[in-house]
């Protein structure tokens, strides 16, 4: 059987961390999260129930891309 994936690209939304528990809550795929992701905002993130997170900027506008997305990928983990 084929997994279905539904893609939904909503530009210039903000969603609480209340909402995004719900949103986690009610929906029957993976919500994964971006755009403006910030490290110190990766546990608050993760106990929403959100299956994960992508950044863009956040590693490639830092002067170390690596250690940029090793931290960011280290503190989601120890979430």
């Amino acid at each position: 059987m084929e997994e279905k994936k539904i893609v939904v690209k909503l530009d210039n939304i903000t969603k609480s961390f209340e909402d995004l528990a719900a949103l986690h809550a009610a929906s029957p795929v993976p919500i994964v999260v971006g755009g403006g992701v910030k490290t110190a905002d990766l546990p608050q993130l993760k106990a929403t129930g959100v299956d994960g997170f992508f950044v863009v900027s956040a590693v490639c506008s830092a002067d170390d891309p690596y250690a940029a997305a090793k931290e960011l990928v280290d503190t989601w983990q120890q979430a």
